[in-house]
């Protein structure tokens, strides 16, 4: 059986930087994971030589979709945590500023609070099911790999 750790969470909270460090630390990682392989990627994982999986779920719905999954996945004999990584709204609207980037949800809203807002709700059951909720508003990447 494997070590599962899913990794969801709002957008530029830093899912992907704990994908690198795990990654570092030498999970087998999949970023931006398609929910629709997760049972396929895990079966994969258990049958061979990789016993620490870490899986990152990117937009909102396919999260509250992955989470869905985790249930199964225990009852099969896997070791599964949900780790949620979180920011403040301030803190997640400046880091958009300094990447350019927009946010996934930018297109629907006027704003990237708004967008954010949003992203919010539609990931407070994820939120709520998860083993680990982590504020990252404050860590530095090193200390967020720590």
């Amino acid at each position: 059986m494997a070590d599962i750790l899913l990794i969801v969470g709002l957008s530029g909270a830093g899912r992907s930087q704990a994908a690198d460090d795990l990654e570092d630390l030498g999970w087998f990682v999949v970023d931006n994971m398609p929910v629709a392989l997760i049972d396929k990627v895990v079966e994969l994982a258990a049958t061979g030589e990789q016993s620490q999986l870490a899986l990152v779920v990117g937009a909102a719905t396919h999260q509250t979709d992955a989470v869905a999954i985790v249930h199964r996945l225990r009852e099969a004999g896997h070791r599964v945590r949900v780790l949620f990584l979180d920011a403040s709204t301030p803190e997640l609207v400046r880091r958009y500023g300094a990447t350019k980037r927009k946010h996934p949800l930018a297109s629907r809203f006027s704003s990237v609070e708004e967008a954010i807002h949003e992203e919010r709700s539609m990931l407070e059951s994820v939120k709520g099911a998860s083993d680990l909720v982590i504020d990252t508003s404050s860590l530095n990447i090193h200390q967020l790999k720590s």
